[in-house]
């Protein structure tokens, strides 16, 4: 018996994620093949870059670098499972022949046809990753052919709507589609009171009263950003000073912690000087990207949960569940 289908529609790509052991020399390598970064996701270890047609890329900045270690694909005597590598659609794969030339990047395979509509080359960046390049429609014509999926994603959003895709076609001359949207007045906006966030049945995180400490300020903003999407109200710090004046003599129902402050300072020692200025064992989660023994044996000795960078927002999320639902600090780490 086969499984039932999916009911929702695969429409595209969002992005190719790509795990790179050097941030800068990754970073020079994609912008000039012509990605721009157009986001910065430093909680995660990791940021977003666009091509200039909208193709999207996250570069992952976590990636230990290992003796000739590269991405498994054709050229590798040993193949695991995974995913293997993004392929990209260009418009002119000659130009990009020239340039990788120019340029002195090794093309590994290609360029040769693979089936009957399209032609590919493949290279690897710095960090061995495979990247393969695609131009569409070889030997039809000199225009390039779209992927199909505009179409699809117009008619998708359109049901979703109510609304009808309409077409009219000429034969030698192409065709036209559009959809008739219905004009309403401008109506003037109310303005409507923020309900106050309360603690939900079963979800003890909306309307708690987090301090987030770390010395990172885009770090600190990603999680406050993340932590309000909860319904938390996120007072954010760096040291122990601007933490005391983040609280304002109240205490927080919860402290989330990097180990690793400025000027030999830690998490731990700002953590204890909240606890002691209002006399209370708040709950409180550490975080950390250091994974030396070290690290990990000063951390035990404090006997709360530990996350590790990069922190997933599901685990962070169930371990302050646990801790703000009164079921106690824990003392084990979290991954």
């Amino acid at each position: 018996m086969n499984p039932p289908s999916n009911p929702s529609r695969i429409l595209a790509y969002d992005h190719i994620g790509i795990r790179v052991s050097d941030r800068r020399r990754a970073m020079a390598f994609y912008q000039a093949l012509g990605f721009v970064e157009s986001a910065s996701f430093p909680l995660f270890e990791a940021n977003e870059m666009l091509s200039p047609d909208g193709v999207r890329i996250n570069l992952i900045f976590n990636g230990a670098r290992t003796r000739d270690a590269h991405n498994v694909l054709l050229d590798a005597p040993v193949k695991r499972p995974g995913m293997t590598h993004p392929a990209f659609i260009v418009d002119d794969l000659q130009a990009l022949q020239r340039w990788l030339g120019e340029e002195g990047i090794v093309i590994t395979e290609g360029p040769h046809h693979i089936g009957p509509r399209r032609i590919a080359l493949f290279i690897r960046d710095p960090d061995g990753n495979v990247l393969e390049f695609n131009q569409l429609g070889i030997g039809r014509s000199a225009k390039r052919s779209g992927v199909g999926l505009g179409l699809a994603i117009v008619d998708r959003i359109a049901s979703m709507l109510g609304y009808q895709v309409l077409v009219r076609s000429m034969p030698g001359r192409g065709s036209v589609f559009s959809i008739d949207v219905p004009l309403a007045e401008a109506m003037p906006r109310e303005r409507v009171a923020a309900p106050a966030i309360v603690p939900q049945l079963g979800d003890p995180l909306p309307g708690r009263r987090l301090l987030v400490i770390d010395n990172e300020e885009s770090i600190l903003s990603s999680m406050a950003a993340l932590l309000e999407q909860w319904g938390c109200t996120v007072l954010t710090a760096t040291d122990e000073q601007s933490a005391m004046a983040a609280l304002d003599g109240v205490a927080p129902d919860a402290i989330l912690a990097d180990y690793h402050l400025d000027h030999g300072l830690t998490g731990w020692d700002v953590v204890l000087a909240v606890r002691g200025r209002f006399n209370q064992a708040l709950p409180v989660v550490m975080i950390t990207a250091d994974r030396s023994d070290q690290c990990r044996q000063q951390l035990q000795g404090c006997g709360v949960p530990v996350l590790n960078k990069p922190v997933k927002p599901g685990k962070m999320r169930s371990v302050l569940s646990h801790l703000l639902a009164g079921n106690g600090n824990g003392g084990q780490n979290s991954g």
